[in-house]
């Protein structure tokens, strides 16, 4: 009896390791990051999926890096730059969707991976951009959100990485090179503000920096 009770032990630990190992095959680190005409110490917020996003910036900087895990199989991704959304709610008070805030500005780029032949014959993957509107300014599932003054956003900037690559390259946000730092100081400061509305419905991740993240996704 003792001899089946350890064999029942081993088995669950196999199929244990078995579940977590097929959840890391599954999975695939993205890496992306904003780049801002002026140095300065930027405190900014990103989501994604319910996650606020861990920033990466050594002291004051033009670049500002983030990271996030997702499905190998996500193919389309949302990237939305605004400076108010919204939580509706159901009569329970339960969260149903997120909203962009009526009368803002905003604008949404759809990301569909796709492959390339390079020069050399080789395949490389990239995205495929397209700016789109919002029915009904309900925010879509796959939606990466950074609030930020969308008057501010010049553009992406998109690079391709190869298919065997440990992560996801996901395009540049390019900011305006013509903003001020009172400009970008201002914008800052009021998507910190509306940061407080959604903060507590959006877990934070892991405590790894970006740089980290990838580090560890090439062990």
């Amino acid at each position: 009896m003792k001899k089946l009770h350890i064999i029942a032990i081993a088995l669950f630990a196999i199929q244990q390791h078995s579940i977590s190992a097929f959840l890391e095959n599954s999975t695939k680190l993205f890496s992306g990051a904003i780049e801002f005409p002026a140095t300065l110490e930027y405190d900014l917020c990103i989501f994604y999926k319910g996650q606020k996003l861990k920033l990466e910036q050594t002291g004051p900087s033009d670049t500002v890096e983030f990271s996030f895990n997702d499905t190998k199989e996500t193919q389309t991704i949302f990237l939305i730059i605004t400076h108010a959304i919204t939580c509706m709610t159901e009569e329970s008070n339960t969260i149903e969707h997120l909203k962009l805030a009526e009368h803002h500005p905003y604008v949404c780029y759809k990301l569909q991976a796709q492959r390339q032949i390079h020069n050399d014959e080789h395949q490389l993957l990239t995205w495929k951009i397209e700016e789109c509107k919002i029915t009904d300014r309900i925010i879509p599932q796959n939606s990466l959100i950074f609030l930020f003054d969308p008057n501010l956003i010049a553009g992406l900037k998109v690079q391709s990485w190869k298919p065997e690559s440990v992560f996801r390259i996901v395009p540049t946000i390019i900011a305006t090179p013509t903003a001020t730092e009172k400009e970008l100081r201002r914008a800052t400061t009021i998507a910190r503000l509306a940061a407080l509305d959604i903060d507590a419905i959006h877990a934070k991740t892991s405590k790894n920096s970006p740089t980290q993240a990838v580090l560890t996704a090439m062990q």
